[in-house]
């Protein structure tokens, strides 16, 4: 019986053969899956999934690998490895089996970690097939990130409360930010806008992290699969999920990233932008109901700039035409003001609303969506109560 429909994508971007792995377990259900690093930390997010599992659930862990070209550095990385199994994975004493992918022969330059991962998601979409699973989960994870006490059996509960739901995010933080003064802006840049977007009811204002996820087999294999083979991939492939109403947020699971993790990019060319740009978005989805029956609604003056030079207007007039109900009407539009054209919108709408310094642009948002001033006003201090703060917001898309 084939329950997956369109492995044939997986022919055409297959790097090499599938791997040849032993007998799944009988109750496999989740698919842990990392790009490999030869470091002493590979070992951190292995050791934080050390917890006694549900009695009905097993799971297996990827570390993908890419051989070397010249034989003395296959070599090397070889004994490498091998002293990581012997003497950590095997001590951990873990409740499931840990392969490594290494079977295929990439040069290693052209591995990106965004290929890496792709290359292990399709071998456990793959695994689920064979075995004829068809409510697996592949759970992608970035290099050295730590999971929070008993993650797979409370992702476990989730999943099974929330059958309808097809892919997970999870809370986050960058670890040793007091070392990484530019993680910690990243970081913070990231809350700043998307608490700003929850404010303005943007459905899609999402803390996705494009590399630590969970998503069903059935729909990896359902939206084709990561066929892209750069940075950024596993982020828009998320927004797929997004956009169906398949996805979910849970804070309760926060994750620690190390400083080298990548966030995000979609927001990251953007200086923290006036608060006052978030209002005028959700002035605009306010009067979404109105704009569709095509009633003229004045806008503030950055917004309609900015709907004028992408041409809303013959947009807006597919979007009525294609649109049975205001549900399918709002799906078009939020199609088309993805976060890509909301962070073009922030990022021209500056000149405006002139940005201020990150400091006092915080200080206008903690006002505007109600977040108490912290004593003392540093950059740890303000990211730290972003980090605490979750603005009650409920996407209205389903």
């Amino acid at each position: 019986m084939t329950i997956y429909r369109n492995l044939s994508y997986l022919e055409k971007s297959r790097y090499g053969e599938a791997f040849d792995l032993p007998p799944a377990p009988p109750k496999l259900r989740y698919i842990f899956v990392q790009p490999y690093q030869i470091a002493p930390s590979s070992l951190s997010t292995l050791a934080s999934l050390n917890e006694s599992l549900p009695s009905d659930i097993q799971a297996e862990f990827y570390l993908v690998v890419n051989e070397k070209e010249s034989q003395e550095a296959k070599l090397q990385s070889n004994k490498a490895r091998n002293q990581l199994i012997e003497a950590g994975v095997n001590k951990l004493g873990l409740p499931f089996q840990v392969h490594l992918l290494e079977s295929f022969n990439i040069p290693s330059k052209k591995l990106t970690q965004g290929l890496a991962m792709k290359i292990g998601m399709d071998q456990a979409l793959e695994r689920f097939h064979q075995n004829e699973i068809k409510n697996g989960w592949i759970v992608p994870l970035a290099p050295d990130v730590e999971l929070p006490p008993a993650f797979l059996s409370n992702l476990h509960h989730y999943v099974d409360k929330k059958p309808k739901k097809s892919a997970i995010g999870f809370g986050f933080k960058v670890r040793d930010i007091a070392d990484a003064q530019d993680k910690a802006i990243q970081e913070l840049s990231q809350r700043y806008i998307i608490e700003g977007l929850r404010f303005a009811e943007h459905p899609h204002a999402y803390y996705t992290l494009g590399d630590t996820f969970a998503c069903k087999s059935s729909f990896y294999e359902k939206f084709g699969g990561i066929n892209q083979k750069f940075r950024g991939a596993t982020f828009n492939f998320l927004q797929k999920f997004i956009s169906e109403g398949q996805f979910k947020e849970l804070p309760s699971l926060p994750v620690k990233l190390p400083p080298s993790t990548h966030l995000p990019r979609i927001f990251s060319g953007v200086i923290l932008p006036s608060s006052m740009l978030f209002l005028e978005i959700k002035e605009l989805l306010h009067h979404l109901p109105a704009i569709r029956l095509g009633e003229f609604i004045e806008l503030p003056t950055a917004l309609s700039a900015f709907l004028k030079e992408h041409d809303f207007s013959s947009k807006l007039e597919e979007m009525q035409k294609h649109s049975s109900s205001f549900e399918s009407f709002q799906k078009r539009f939020y199609s088309w003001f993805s976060l890509e054209r909301v962070a073009s919108f922030l990022q021209s709408g500056q000149s405006y609303h002139p940005a201020k310094g990150t400091l006092d642009s915080c200080l206008d948002l903690f006002t505007l969506i109600g977040i108490e001033h912290p004593e003392t006003i540093s950059l740890e201090s303000l990211l730290n109560r972003l980090r605490d703060f979750h603005y009650p917001y409920k996407s209205k898309i389903r």
